[in-house]
């Protein structure tokens, strides 16, 4: 049997080493009652208890972080989400998914006897066409921390700590792969290295 899943420990439980921005941007989340997924509740637990990440947030204030940049690195850690990687194979087949729905768009407007009669569902169709066009441009898209060359068993895990090291690179200039790997370890509740860190990072 699990044991109850702790709320957001009150303030005079945090450590003392918890940035006082994550401090109030936590208490904003109770308040708020942004985390109800008891998953996502366990996970803000350990990132905000969890004695490792005394190291993470000492690392981050050594690379002179502001407090926003501190917050936006508790959020993106906080991600509780979902993600998985995708190769460009994959994002070639998504956007020309999408491609394929905005032609049928254009050829219904040209070709159906209700669509030439009714010049509200024209540009309704034209409407609709030119969104999954967009859609199917952002789908193949190439320049995502999610996308890697070959799929693996840890694909979720990789995702997050792609998508975590691409947000430490550009908040902090570096994607401090011990930082990424113990933050990663507690989040996710499991060990992740930081040599795992470096090859997903570049994978």
């Amino acid at each position: 049997m699990r044991a109850p899943t702790p709320d957001t420990p009150p303030p005079e439980t945090m450590p003392d080493w918890l940035p006082i921005a994550v401090r109030s941007h936590l208490l904003i989340i109770e308040k708020l009652k942004l985390a109800v997924l008891p998953d996502a509740i366990a996970m803000q637990h350990r990132l905000a208890t969890d004695s490792r990440m005394h190291y993470v947030w000492r690392e981050l204030e050594r690379q002179g972080a502001s407090d926003k940049a501190l917050v936006e690195f508790f959020e993106c850690a906080f991600n509780h989400l979902p993600r998985i990687v995708t190769t460009p194979k994959d994002r070639a087949a998504f956007a020309a998914s999408w491609s394929k729905a905005a032609e049928l768009c254009r050829w219904t407007k040209q070709h159906d006897f209700a669509a030439r009669m009714n010049p509200d569902l024209a540009a309704a169709l034209d409407r609709v066409a030119r969104h999954f066009d967009e859609v199917a441009r952002k789908e193949g898209r190439l320049d995502s921390p999610l996308v890697v060359k070959h799929h693996s068993k840890n694909d979720q895990v990789r995702a997050y700590v792609r998508l975590l090291g691409n947000t430490t690179k550009r908040l902090f200039g570096s994607t401090l792969f011990r930082t990424v790997a113990t933050t990663a370890s507690v989040a996710l509740d499991q060990g992740i290295s930081w040599q795992q860190v470096r090859d997903w990072a570049k994978s």
